[in-house]
Parts: structure tokens; sequence; C-alpha cells
């Protein structure tokens, strides 16, 4: 992994602000007297550069990584990332986002500023991270994860209701959940799960399968 190019602060800085703007544009039409009190949630924030900007636009912010380096994301990497949550005072839960998923289902308060109070939660370029286990074969190139193929079984099925679970239980009315894939090799069948899945939680209201970029909203 380049790292030096991976975290480039200035073009991570643009392409975020260019990300919120085009795949979430929902953060600038709320009125800003309303922000105060509504979160931006991002799943595998990298160095957080998409939170920096939803906290300039007034909401509260919080990231949610893994607290290790698997699935392809080097020490050094993982280093760089923390220091810059700490210069720039970026909040970052390191827990693995499916152990979150389900502990919002046994304990569905466990974090009571969020509870129906998120605007947008996003995961862009961190699904297949996420939901890693599930790849065959196991990459830790998880970000070039093309050949890889995703492992279709039960408790895959109950992870995917739990993500969705736990994001109909933090968003407010009207708020988004943006998911944008990096894509294997049966993203296809993938597709049919996520539409499935989703759909049973919340109302899909933009689908680019080609750019494997999802947006829900929460009625």
């Amino acid at each position: 992994m380049d790292v030096e190019y991976k975290l480039n602060r200035q073009r991570r800085w643009t392409e975020q602000q260019e990300y919120l703007t085009s795949c979430c544009s929902i953060v600038h039409q709320i009125p800003r007297v309303f922000r105060s009190s509504r979160w931006i949630i991002d799943l595998g924030p990298g160095a957080g550069e998409l939170l920096e900007h939803a906290r300039l636009l007034g909401y509260q912010i919080q990231g949610i990584d893994s607290a290790d380096d698997t699935g392809g994301m080097s020490k050094l990497y993982r280093d760089v990332c923390r220091q810059r949550w700490h210069e720039h005072s970026i909040n970052v839960m390191e827990r693995d986002a499916i152990a979150v998923f389900r502990s919002y289902r046994l304990h569905p308060i466990e974090q009571p500023d969020w509870h129906h109070n998120v605007q947008l939660l996003n995961s862009r370029g961190s699904f297949e991270y996420i939901f890693r286990h599930y790849l065959e074969p196991h990459t830790n190139a998880w970000m070039t994860c093309e050949a890889a193929h995703w492992q279709f079984t039960n408790e895959l099925r109950e992870d995917l209701q739990d993500m969705f679970a736990f994001a109909h239980c933090i968003l407010c009315p009207d708020g988004w959940f943006v998911l944008h894939a990096n894509g294997c090799a049966n993203h296809s069948l993938m597709d049919h799960e996520l539409q499935s899945i989703g759909n049973s939680y919340l109302k899909l209201t933009h689908c680019d399968q080609a750019k494997r970029l999802y947006r829900w909203k929460k009625s």
C-alpha cells in the first residue's frame, strides 16, 4: 500500500468534499439551526476528512473503525490515521463495526445521543472491509478485492440485517444511509441481498449498480 498517496490530505480533503456534495447532499439541505443536535457517522473514516467537513457544516461527528490492521490496512496506515484523528480532534470508536451493529440489536440505546438523531450514516469503501470474513479467498488486499467472492451464509445475512437494523435505529426521520462499495467478483449477488434486506428496514432512493452506490432513507 502506498500510504503517502492513500493519506494525501490535500487530495482526500477535496475528494471528500465533492463526495458529500454529490452523494450525501442531505447534509447541505438541513437548516444549520438543526444541525448541532444531529450526527454524521462514518464507517471506516480513514484519516477523518469527511467528518471534518461534516463538523464544519455544524454536525456532531463520530467515526467507527476496527482497532487493528487486519484486512489490508498496514500498521503504518493505522498509526498515521490515529495521529490525524488526534491532531484534528476526530472522535473515532475503535471497535469492529459488526460488533457495534450486533450490540445495538441487544441494547438499542447503547449510545443514546445517536438514537434517532443521525442525519447520515456513511460507508464509502469500507463495506468489504467490514464484512471481510465472508470473502473467499480471504485477502489482506481488501481494497483490490475484485477477484474475491462473497460467501452467502446465514451468518452473513444476519450481519447484513443487523447493519440495516442499526441504521434504522439511529437515523432520524428522513436520515440517509449511503453505501459506496468497492465491489467483488460476484457483487451482483450482493446487490440483490442489499436491496432485499435493506428495503425491509429503509426506503431505497438511489441505486447505481455500475458504481455500487446505494442510498436508503428512513421514512
